[in-house]
């Protein structure tokens, strides 16, 4: 079983009729890095969505995204930087958007996370 470490970083998405951006700040940490085991994609994104809202819950207010990063020595399951990559592991579920005024836009649903 693989190890992974998860960290939150205050992170916000600007959006305008030109596109959007998104401005993390990864030098400052939201809670604390958690340690998980996980075989597969499922059992990441299950992890990912439980840190997720354990940090929501301290931090009501905070606009964030959520970095999985894999322990020195232990492989990533097959498929990891796929699904990192398209959202699937639901690690942006947290940020919140905002016009580039800085005001609040409604927030669009999150993608699916990876079935097992």
């Amino acid at each position: 079983m693989a190890k992974f470490y998860l960290s939150a970083c205050p992170t916000w998405r600007y959006r305008d009729h030109r596109g959007s951006s998104t401005v993390s700040l990864p030098f400052d940490r939201i809670g604390e890095r958690q340690h998980i085991e996980a075989r597969n994609l499922a059992a990441i994104g299950t992890a990912v969505a439980s840190f997720g809202r354990t940090l929501a819950t301290a931090h009501p207010d905070a606009s964030f995204s959520i970095f999985v990063s894999i322990a020195p020595r232990d492989r990533k399951p097959n498929g990891f930087d796929a699904a990192s990559k398209s959202g699937a592991l639901g690690t942006e579920a947290w940020v919140q958007e905002r016009d580039r005024d800085g005001n609040p836009l409604p927030k669009e649903p999150a993608a699916e996370p990876v079935a097992a």
